[in-house]
C-alpha cells in the first residue's frame, strides 16, 4: 500500500513540477533500453556458463578420483566423491536464455 501511495505521490509531484516521463518511443530511450537489456542478457548468459563449467569441473574431479582409486593410487571413500557432485546435479538445470525482443 505504501509503495503504491509513494508512486502516486511522486507522479503527482512530477506533474506539478512540469516534469514528464520520457517518451518510450524516442530513439535515445530505445537505444538505452536495448543497451540495458543486452547487458542483462550477457550477465545471465555468463552466469549460466559459469554454473555449467563448475558442474563439468566437479564431474572431471570425480572421474579422476574414481580412476585413481581404481588404479590403487589413492584410497577414496564413496562419500568423498558423490557429495559435491550431487549438490551440483541437484541444482536445477539452467534453461536457455530466451530473447525478450
Amino acid at each position: 500500500i505504501q509503495s503504491a501511495y509513494r508512486g502516486f505521490k511522486t507522479r503527482k509531484e512530477m506533474k506539478a513540477a512540469g516534469e514528464d516521463l520520457p517518451d518510450l518511443k524516442a530513439a535515445d530511450v530505445a537505444a538505452a533500453t536495448i543497451k540495458i537489456q543486452s547487458a542483462y542478457k550477457g550477465f545471465k548468459t555468463r552466469k549460466v556458463l559459469k554454473e555449467q563449467e563448475e558442474k563439468r569441473e566437479l564431474i572431471k574431479q570425480k572421474e579422476l578420483k574414481t580412476r585413481q582409486a581404481s588404479r590403487g593410487k589413492i584410497e577414496v571413500k564413496p562419500q568423498q566423491i558423490t557429495k559435491p557432485v550431487q549438490k551440483v546435479i541437484e541444482k536445477e538445470e539452467p534453461k536457455e536464455v530466451a530473447s525478450s525482443f
